[in-house]
């Protein structure tokens, strides 16, 4: 049997009166008409919302049709999960801009990442982040 919360005239208010679907509305004290209160509850557990935000478009939409009006006034975006095609032509499109780029200036792709983190280790350094490397030489004769 379901709980209501009753509010009668006669009686007042009578919190959590067990009543049948049929008699909800019949106060439980005095048997006369009675309101019943409906109050927010609290929910437990995942609450499934049709919210929806996407951080690289940098908007949200709070319905589908929201969505949709959005997607068809800029019909040249879209939007990509990780994995998909157009993220794997994205990806291959940067890095090959960056292959290009490098071979301009003359580099590798391995001397870039050896001299980023020769800088790292600079500005480590110089915040005191790191140590030293203290080489010995053991080849000289004392």
């Amino acid at each position: 049997m379901p709980w209501y919360h009753q509010k009668c005239d006669t009686c007042g208010d009578l919190p959590d009166v067990p009543r049948s679907v049929e008699q909800y509305k019949v106060c439980f004290e005095c048997g006369g008409p009675c309101e019943v209160v409906i109050y927010p509850t609290r929910t437990v557990g995942i609450v499934f919302s049709n919210a929806e935000e996407s951080k690289q478009l940098g908007t949200r939409w709070e319905t589908n049709q929201q969505k949709r009006d959005w997607m068809k006034a800029h019909p040249n975006v879209v939007e990509m999960s990780k994995g998909d095609a157009n993220d794997r032509k994205f990806n291959q499109r940067i890095k090959n801009q960056m292959h290009d780029s490098l071979k301009k200036q003359g580099l590798t792709l391995n001397q870039l990442k050896k001299a980023q983190r020769d800088d790292t280790r600079r500005m480590d350094l110089a915040k005191g982040k790191a140590e030293k490397k203290i080489v010995l030489d053991t080849a000289t004769p004392k």
